[in-house]
Parts: C-alpha cells; structure tokens; sequence
C-alpha cells in the first residue's frame, strides 16, 4: 500500500512539473524598439531562459562590406546554450 501511495504522489509530482518545464524552454520576449531598417550589416539574437539556467542574447554590428549573422540562444535538454553573433565576408563559418 504505501508502495502506491509514494508512486501515485510521484506521478502527481511529474505531472505539475511538466507545463513548468514546457514554460521554461521558450525564448525570452524583446521588448518593441523604435523600428530599425533592416540590412546585412546589423543583427540581434534573442536570449533566452532555460529550466537549469538563462543565456544573454546578443547584437552585432559590422563595417566595411561584411555580413552580420546570429543565432539565437537555445535551450538542449533544458541547459542554455549561449547567442552567437559574427562577422564575415559570407556570414558564419
């Protein structure tokens, strides 16, 4: 019986959790800015808040004839895994 009784409390347990950990996985909301035209040379990556952490986006602007790339921080397995931001002559390697 209490074999039961510990297993029933720890479905119950996991299943709160879950929406708490779905929550969790999604990319923090930037905040509106003024619009900002849209070019090759400039980018911004959002951050984003994990269940085991958060990570900082990132911007980057870059001059004479390169392109901007970014990737927006993700969450693997509920771990942050940070932005990337770069210049080059083609964008990231």
């Amino acid at each position: 019986m209490k074999s039961n009784l510990l297993r029933g409390v720890g479905i119950a347990l996991v299943t709160c959790l879950i929406p708490l950990a779905v929550h969790a996985q999604r990319a923090q909301k930037k905040k509106p800015l003024d619009e900002e035209p849209v070019s090759a040379d400039h980018c911004d990556a959002a951050g984003i808040h994990c269940f085991f952490g958060k990570a900082a986006g990132c911007s980057v602007t870059c001059g004479d004839g390169n392109f901007a790339t970014c990737i927006g921080a993700r969450c693997i397995l509920g771990f942050p895994s940070s932005a990337e931001c770069a210049c080059g002559p083609g964008g990231m390697a």
